[in-house]
Order: C-alpha cells, then sequence, then structure tokens
C-alpha cells in the first residue's frame, strides 16, 4: 500500500513562518519611516492650500491683517472640505493649523507651534530628508 503524504511537515512551517518574523523585523522600522514622511508631505501640502485659502480671503477682504494665529475655520478655507489637523508625529499629531497675516499681507501657517509655509521649520525638513 502506497502512501501519499501531501502537505507541509511541521518543521518546513515553522522554518517558513521564522523566515516571515526576520523580514517583518527587518522591513518595518523601513515602513514607518515612509508613512511618517508622507505625513509630513501631507502636513505640508495641506499647510500651502491653507495659505492659498487664506490669501484668497486676505485680498476679497475677508481677513483685515495684522491677525496672529488663528485656528482654521471652515470660512476661511475654500480648498479644504474638512477642518485639517496635523497627521504627522514630527509637526504635532492632530494639532490645529493655525495661520498668521502680517500687515503687509504675508500669510504663515503653523501645524501646531511648527512653522510649515511659507517654509517648512529644520524640524520638519530634518524628517523629510531621514
Amino acid at each position: 500500500m502506497k502512501k501519499n503524504n501531501k502537505g507541509f511537515s511541521l518543521v518546513e512551517l515553522i522554518i517558513v513562518i521564522a523566515i516571515m518574523v526576520i523580514l517583518v523585523a527587518i522591513l518595518a522600522p523601513t515602513f514607518t519611516k515612509f508613512v511618517e514622511r508622507s505625513r509630513i508631505g501631507t502636513d505640508i501640502q495641506n499647510a500651502s492650500e491653507i495659505a492659498t485659502a487664506v490669501q484668497v480671503a486676505y485680498t476679497e477682504g475677508k481677513i483685515t491683517p495684522p491677525v496672529t494665529d488663528v485656528t482654521i475655520s471652515k470660512t476661511v478655507l475654500t480648498t479644504l472640505t474638512a477642518e485639517p489637523k496635523t497627521k504627522s508625529t514630527t509637526v504635532g499629531a492632530g494639532a490645529d493649523f493655525k495661520y498668521s497675516v502680517t500687515a503687509s499681507g504675508e500669510v504663515t501657517v503653523k501645524g501646531g507651534s511648527t512653522v510649515l509655509y511659507p517654509e517648512p521649520a529644520d524640524t520638519v525638513k530634518n524628517a523629510l530628508d531621514n
């Protein structure tokens, strides 16, 4: 009588699982860096869109400068549909975006306390470079 042994042995399955665990342990830190870079990029893009919306509101006379650290409101935003919050841990996860307008009309946008527009702060640039 012929024995029909199909499938994997327990040793083979344990070896495959061990290899998978090693690969995940090696790749997980790299993946989290990519995710954080993506979040920072999203925060910078949102800050740029907010700055554009604030500049439009300023030119239309809806904002009278000087304005300091105003939390984003739906009445100012024209390009974003929801009130944005920062996503990255570098900028400050869940912090509100705030804008300021100088007397000369220059717009600054912060995520939490970190400047994102017109030029991102050094901590944000360093996080993007790493």
